[in-house]
């Protein structure tokens, strides 16, 4: 009998081992004594958090490496804080996909879902210039929402970041940008809110340049000028462009 006991007991810590390493889908089946506001200090924490079903609020304070990113952001989440990202690792336990199998290309660190909303308040996220071209973007939405107020990318060197990608799903109505210094903000160029979302960003944040926004009315040249006036009616100049009589369309 005794035998047939500690046989059950060793199945059930096996099975519990397995579960936890699987990264559930919904992380409050295994904290439930976790408060919905909480302070984050552990990447796994982090993960656990975001890519978790459901709303919620954290604070972030934690150092980690690139090898846990990608991070999908599901349900409605809201997270404060600072987050410093090194190129070593930090952690000893594995991230949820093999570091052999993950992309070594430049990765977006945190990729809200479809339909998932992320609030980035008084967040600012810390990049040595060494990581930065392993960085495609910080924050990249497509078909759902991002709010940001205070939400600071910050560089160290002459390096720069694309801080926000926001990809041509994306109503102007689900973007809010406030008071914040993401980097570059990448708007897709099929985007057909762009104006919208062009003209919120740039009233709501005077320290952001108009260069370091990417939109589809960017022209680096005449003939990319010509077209966007024709077109959208609006081109936004990248590069100083010199236009000759002959350059322009006949009638």
């Amino acid at each position: 009998m005794r035998k047939h006991f500690l046989a059950i007991v060793a199945i059930v810590l096996v099975l519990a081992a397995t579960a936890c390493t699987q990264y559930p889908d919904d992380w409050k089946d295994y904290f439930p004594n976790m408060p919905e506001s909480n302070t984050i200090k552990t990447i796994e924490d982090l993960y656990l958090f975001l890519a978790s079903d459901g709303d919620g609020e954290a604070e972030v304070n934690l150092t980690t490496d690139l090898s846990w990113f990608p991070i999908t952001v599901r349900g409605n989440k809201t997270i404060t804080g600072k987050l410093n990202v090194t190129e070593s690792a930090s952690s000893d336990i594995t991230p949820p996909q093999s570091a052999v199998t993950r992309s070594t290309s430049a990765k977006v660190l945190f990729e809200i879902e479809d339909g998932a909303a992320a609030t980035l308040s008084n967040f600012t996220v810390s990049i040595p210039s060494e990581v930065t071209d392993k960085v495609a973007s910080v924050v990249s939405v497509d078909a759902g929402t991002i709010k940001a107020d205070n939400f600071n990318v910050v560089v160290s060197g002459t390096a720069t970041v694309t801080g926000i990608v926001i990809g041509e799903n994306t109503a102007a109505a689900n973007v809010s940008i406030t008071n914040s210094k993401p980097g570059k903000i990448d708007i897709a160029t099929g985007n057909e809110d762009s104006d919208d979302i062009l003209k919120d960003i740039t009233e709501n944040n005077t320290d952001i340049p108009q260069e370091d926004i990417s939109t589809r009315f960017d022209a680096a040249n005449s003939t990319e000028l010509i077209q966007n006036l024709d077109k959208y009616k609006k081109a936004i100049l990248t590069e100083d462009i010199s236009i000759s009589f002959e350059t322009l369309p006949s009638e």
